[in-house]
């Protein structure tokens, strides 16, 4: 679907066509053999412009380090061949035995041009290479200098564009430029093979499409109908957002922006894959709310999302409850058997504790060993039997840790909520009861009820 096409940049420029039907005219006009547009970049250097007949790439860019003659007048000079630049005559197909030199008058400086005019040796009976007097005349003279200055100007335009073109699908940035007038764009390699289109120029209302069937493909489709609503309203508007693509598991950083480009209207795409950042940056996030033992969720993530839910509204005769979780003799398990095994012991208790829990549930590291879940609204006894199942996956069997085995028990305090109770207070509440199932033998629940 890619294509490597540029921008098109014509091969016969307006200033080009002229000079060539210009330089024709004076091969044919004077019997040259070679007519040569030459610009004269500084006063040892200088670089053939164009030819008639066309050069050979290998002349055609050759940069000459060339002094012409002091004793040169303005308009035309018989040039000794021995003058000219001996890489650029050992590279011609003829030896030249002639040479013309055509510098135009200038009223400054010295005229950054010249015409340089070549034949070889002349046959018997043949007419010499002479000169049109015609281009003595003021009128085309000025028109050479400003057919050549010109074509320069289009050959620097035309470098310039091409180093922007490579500059721009060099990138590893998938860009689009906009147009608003005419509706066109500009596709970089990257945006191309990312978007499915041809890169170089493309209409604006393809591209339009193409975008419209990438966001289609993103995971958070609906979510970005809101900004490119946005940017129908408010041509102005600058934007930034993610496009989470389902098919290449890729996240891509998409910023649009209007370009401060005088009287136009344009508009640069820039896509970024992002994908490594944003799941470093996930998990950051993860790392930061887990505990890193139990990869249960830490005290501060705990308290942040039940906050979140805690004031919603319960049904009759229910209500949330807390369930607070310690494991029994912890102490002894570490001293008896080390501190590696009390992390085993944490491990595996806090799987055990999870694995019976619902989504809604939400369960904690509290800190040491101690555990706490919350349960969403429900009814006293419902939440006695939850505790209960808690209880019993932690003492049914032991904990292995390496070749120990490891019997372990949890006590639990358990409170539902009172009316508008705070979170503060009912967890206060359920550790009041830990204490009590503590004191009243362990490996039990106490709640309210007590």
């Amino acid at each position: 679907m890619t294509s490597d096409a540029p921008w098109p940049v014509h091969a016969a420029a307006p200033a080009q066509a002229a000079l060539e039907t210009f330089l024709k005219w004076l091969h044919h006009a004077g019997k040259f053999d070679l007519v040569l547009a030459v610009h004269r970049k500084t006063e040892t250097k200088a670089a053939v412009l164009h030819g008639a007949p066309p050069l050979p790439p290998a002349l055609a860019n050759l940069s000459w380090r060339w002094t012409l003659p002091d004793d040169l007048r303005r308009g035309w000079s018989a040039l000794e061949t021995r003058n000219l630049p001996s890489a650029f005559a050992a590279g011609l197909p003829f030896r030249p035995a002639q040479a013309w030199c055509f510098i135009p008058a200038s009223a400054g400086d010295s005229t950054p041009v010249a015409l340089l005019c070549l034949s070889a040796t002349s046959s018997p009976g043949t007419t010499a290479s002479v000169p049109p007097n015609a281009l003595d005349e003021p009128s085309f003279c000025q028109l050479f200098v400003h057919l050549a200055l010109a074509y320069q100007a289009e050959k620097e335009q035309a470098l310039c564009q091409r180093q922007f073109i490579d500059a721009f699908n060099g990138l590893a940035l998938a860009i689009v430029l906009v147009n608003h007038t005419p509706a066109t764009a500009q596709v970089n390699r990257q945006a191309a093979a990312l978007l499915g289109t041809r890169s170089g120029k493309v209409h604006a209302h393809q591209l339009a499409q193409a975008m419209a069937r990438l966001r289609a493909q993103c995971l958070n489709s609906a979510e970005l109908e809101a900004p490119y609503r946005q940017l129908q309203s408010n041509p102005d508007a600058e934007i930034h957002c993610l496009w989470k693509l389902a098919s290449h598991n890729q996240v891509l950083r998409v910023v649009t922006r209007r370009l401060p480009i005088a009287h136009q209207h344009t508009r640069i795409w820039i896509f970024e894959d992002a994908t490594a950042q944003v799941r470093l940056e996930e998990t950051l996030r993860r790392e930061a709310s887990l505990d890193p033992l139990t990869q249960l969720l830490n005290r501060r993530s705990w308290f942040r999302q039940v906050r979140a839910i805690y004031d919603a509204p319960s049904p009759e005769r229910q209500a949330p409850a807390v369930l607070l979780l310690d494991l029994d003799h912890f102490k002894n398990i570490n001293d008896q058997y080390g501190h590696g095994a009390g992390d085993d012991v944490l491990r595996t208790v806090a799987h055990r504790i999870a694995e019976p829990l619902r989504s809604g549930d939400l369960l904690g590291r509290y800190g040491g060993e101690e555990f706490i879940v919350f349960l969403p609204p429900m009814a006293v006894e419902q939440a006695v039997q939850v505790a209960e199942r808690l209880r019993a996956a932690v003492a049914d069997a032991p904990v292995r840790s390496g070749h120990l085995r490891i019997s372990c028990t949890v006590s639990i305090g358990m409170a539902l909520r009172i009316g508008q109770e705070s979170l503060r207070s009912l967890i206060r509440r359920a550790d009041s009861n830990l204490y009590h199932a503590k004191h009243a033998g362990r490996n039990q629940v106490s709640h309210n009820g007590h």
